[in-house]
């Protein structure tokens, strides 16, 4: 009951922080969710979710909402964290009761050498995608690991770094609608 409550506490608190410093900026709150995946492990894409997400910090573009509150609040609204991965969903269980602006949701899906990434910005309000983003790419691992932290620069409408550009390998088909 306690760390219910010290959970509530906290998550209040960030809220009101990271509303505050939202409005005062042109930085958003964000909550990225795991991405959805085919041809690899739920491991493997877990862990590049976690590298798209520290590219998004590096755009200091966002406020990131703790990923252990969102997956908390998803269960408690009775979904399973597998099965709600899709921004639809996400706005369903969780709506803005977070105080969050926007939902990051993507998929990585792997054939061989070639690679499909996607991602989606949707507004928390209005369950509109704001920007998305799909690559594909073919070539080696590392190449689509760059395609992916180019890809969280660009889904907050950012250019990426040179350095981050320079670092591009093998083969890449980009579609950004925003």
């Amino acid at each position: 009951m306690f760390f219910r409550s010290a959970n509530r506490l906290l998550c209040t608190l960030l809220i009101c922080w990271s509303a505050a410093f939202a409005q005062q900026s042109s930085v958003i709150t964000v909550a990225v969710i795991d991405f959805e995946q085919e041809g690899l492990s739920e491991l493997e894409v877990q862990t590049l979710t976690q590298r798209f997400i520290s590219e998004v910090e590096n755009t200091a573009k966002a406020i990131l909402f703790d990923d252990n509150v969102v997956k908390s609040q998803i269960q408690a609204a009775g979904y399973e964290l597998n099965a709600c991965k899709k921004a639809d969903c996400v706005v369903t269980a969780i709506g803005d009761s977070l105080g969050m602006q926007y939902i990051i949701t993507g998929a990585i899906k792997k054939n061989d050498d070639r690679y499909r990434l996607e991602a989606f910005l949707t507004d928390v309000v209005t369950g509109k995608a704001e920007r998305v983003i799909n690559t594909n790419y073919s070539g080696p691992v590392d190449g689509m690991i760059t395609e992916l932290e180019i890809m969280a620069w660009e889904i907050m409408d950012q250019d990426p770094p040179e350095s981050l550009i320079s670092k591009r390998k093998g083969k890449t088909k980009k579609k950004i609608k925003r």
